[in-house]
């Protein structure tokens, strides 16, 4: 009897402890709220920009059996180039690049190839191109390409960034709204821009004139625009 005595105090126990364990998880239950959400958003504002700065690309090339004479022809008409780019005010002036070469046909070196290249980058695009009218009796043009300086681009980036950070906040308060909530906390914000590529203008090579040709008419040329973007993207936290 006292066997059966214990047994059942024991079994007591054990119910009492699991109604303790049931009632305390319904009390967690019913204080336990949710927790406040969180949205996403993405806001964005952009703007043209006219090009103000032009980049020419010019490379004297010669090919012939003599390496030396070769390389004193480049020399010469790349700084009879350089010589008139000079003379232009404003214009940054960038050797890209010398090469020499062996030429080859049929297997059998037949000679060699000099080659040297220039940029040149300024704001003044008509004299630029009026410059490239004379340099081309002697220096192929081998590239052109537009875009916005960048400190004009960085003016333009500022603005857009308060514009899209402005978009942000005004989505931030319908989705507030929108869901019943009367604030939003920021929780994160990251801020992007874009802008400044290079507009490129194909270049048909034509044959070199000789040096004592007249100068060739300078090339007509549209700059064009760029686009400009700011992007803002961040979550926000809701809230009564």
């Amino acid at each position: 009897m006292k066997i059966q005595k214990a047994i059942t105090y024991n079994w007591l126990c054990f119910l009492a402890v699991l109604v303790i364990f049931s009632q305390t998880d319904v009390v967690f239950a019913k204080t336990d709220k949710p927790s406040p959400p969180v949205v996403n958003l993405q806001a964005e504002a952009q703007a043209e920009i006219a090009n103000d700065l032009m980049k020419v690309r010019l490379r004297a090339i010669e090919k012939g059996k003599n390496a030396a004479k070769l390389a004193d022809i480049v020399n010469f008409r790349m700084n009879k180039a350089i010589k008139e780019a000079k003379k232009l005010k404003g214009v940054q002036i960038k050797t890209t690049g010398y090469h020499t070469s062996q030429w080859w046909e049929k297997g059998k070196q037949k000679g060699w190839t000099v080659s040297q290249e220039v940029e040149l980058k300024g704001k003044d695009m008509k004299a630029l191109t009026e410059l490239l009218g004379k340099v081309q009796a002697y220096v192929h043009v081998i590239g052109m390409s537009f875009e916005p300086s960048r400190e004009k681009v960085e003016e333009l980036q500022n603005k857009l960034i308060a514009q899209a950070l402005a978009k942000f906040r005004t989505r931030a308060d319908l989705a507030a709204t929108g869901l019943g909530f009367s604030k939003w906390t920021p929780q994160t914000i990251s801020i992007s821009t874009s802008g400044r590529s290079p507009r490129p203008i194909p270049i048909y090579r034509a044959k070199m004139m000789a040096e004592t040709a007249e100068p060739i008419t300078a090339p007509e040329v549209a700059p064009g625009v760029n686009m400009v973007k700011a992007n803002v993207s961040g979550s926000v936290l809701l809230s009564k």
